[in-house]
């Protein structure tokens, strides 16, 4: 399970690199985005994940986006996985080679626990 998860991920990250090369700054219009993490728990919860996610919305100006979007989140430790589903917003305070965002996702995730 966790080398099908990789290679579906990795299958699709590499159009997302390819993309991200061009120089041009989306002022506004559609725009997504497919992010990879891996989350640590540091508790004694148990809730280390791999985490899918893929939103996609529109870019009000070159500081705002709002989308939605769904993800896939493996839980290492219990063998479960989660879909979360949320509305996203990003703001982008400036432009430079450094680029500083602030990114929040609120929603619900919902996953099958035995116990």
């Amino acid at each position: 399970m966790k080398k099908l998860i990789f290679a579906l991920a990795i299958a699709l990250v590499i159009p997302v690199m390819g993309y991200s090369q061009d120089d041009k700054v989306l002022k506004e219009g559609y725009k997504g985005f497919f992010e990879i993490g891996n989350i640590r728990d540091f508790n004694d919860y148990g809730a280390d994940r791999m985490e899918f996610t893929t939103s996609h919305g529109f870019q009000v100006n070159q500081y705002l986006f709002l989308g939605v979007g769904v993800g896939l989140n493996y839980y290492n430790d219990m063998n479960v996985v989660g879909i979360p589903i949320f509305g996203q917003f990003r703001v982008t305070p400036s432009e430079g080679k450094i680029t500083p965002y602030l990114d929040a996702k609120i929603g619900y995730s919902e996953c099958q626990v035995e116990g």
